[in-house]
């Protein structure tokens, strides 16, 4: 767990980040951090939230440093770059987990009772292994059980951009 000191400079690292003055790594302690500064964060998971028919849950660090591990894999590696993804793709993120909720239940993941703060980010590494290269969706899949194959998840994403415009970064 980590301590309050440790979290007071971690905050204070990550508003420095923020201001863009500097880059932080992207790990749960940063990540944990932006969450609770950035309302971008907070609000992309109650419209998930919002699609599921469930509220947001309490915080689990463990959620939010796997997610950390799922989004570096992509090549992001700052908070800043996360924070940024979030703000501009809220949008893009929440049609994705609506049409990813549409699949069939054995590929459905199952939703809980409350939904995990950081749920926002799991359908963003799902986004981003969508539009990627399918070698490198591949080594991302080995670390998710039931994902669906790459050429369903372009097909997801596809019905998304034809709603939304193509993803563009």
């Amino acid at each position: 767990m980590t301590s309050s000191a440790a979290l007071k400079r971690t905050l204070h690292r990550v508003k420095i980040e923020l201001a863009g003055k500097v880059g932080l790594g992207l790990d749960q302690a940063t990540l944990l951090a932006a969450y609770k500064q950035v309302p971008a964060f907070a609000e992309l998971d109650e419209s998930i939230a919002s699609v599921m028919g469930r509220p947001v849950g309490d915080m689990a660090a463990q959620y939010l440093e796997r997610r950390a591990d799922g989004l570096r894999r992509f090549g992001l590696d700052s908070v800043s770059q996360v924070v940024d993804l979030v703000s501009a793709k809220h949008d893009y993120i929440t049609s994705f987990c609506e049409a990813f909720l549409g699949l069939p239940r054995s590929r459905q993941i199952k939703v809980p009772d409350a939904v995990p703060p950081g749920v926002g980010l799991f359908y963003l590494e799902y986004v981003l292994a969508a539009n990627g290269d399918e070698s490198e969706y591949m080594v991302w899949r080995e670390t998710r059980n039931n994902a669906p194959t790459y050429k369903r998840l372009r097909s997801l994403n596809g019905e998304v951009a034809e709603k939304l415009g193509p993803w563009q970064v």
